[in-house]
């Protein structure tokens, strides 16, 4: 998980730290041919139109972070989905839902 700063598509520290050991997962043999859903996620304060564009800036923000660290930007494909998807156990106001998230797609 990558965090953000409140209102913001700027990695924070420890985000980028995380974003580099992925990026360099994504370049080992094994990872090389394979494609990833990068999914922004705020949490629900300001207003829904707000929140659903900067969660696809902060997925554009890892994405283009990863294509820095050698990753083929056609590998990754980008997606908002806003407040509409909290952390397990957490409410939609929690500001840990301020993060991006990674997954596999073939």
């Amino acid at each position: 998980m990558i965090g953000f700063d409140l209102n913001s598509a700027t990695i924070t520290s420890d985000g980028m730290a995380k974003a580099r050991i992925f990026a360099q997962s994504l370049l080992m043999p094994e990872l090389r041919g394979k494609r990833f859903l990068i999914e922004g996620h705020t949490d629900s304060r300001g207003g829904i139109p707000l929140n659903m564009e900067l969660s696809r800036r902060r997925a554009e923000a890892v994405a283009n972070f990863l294509a820095q660290q050698g990753v083929e930007r056609s590998r990754v494909e980008v997606r908002g989905f806003g407040p509409t998807n909290p952390l397990p156990g957490r409410k939609a106001s929690d500001p840990r839902n301020r993060r991006v998230e990674a997954k596999l797609i073939a």
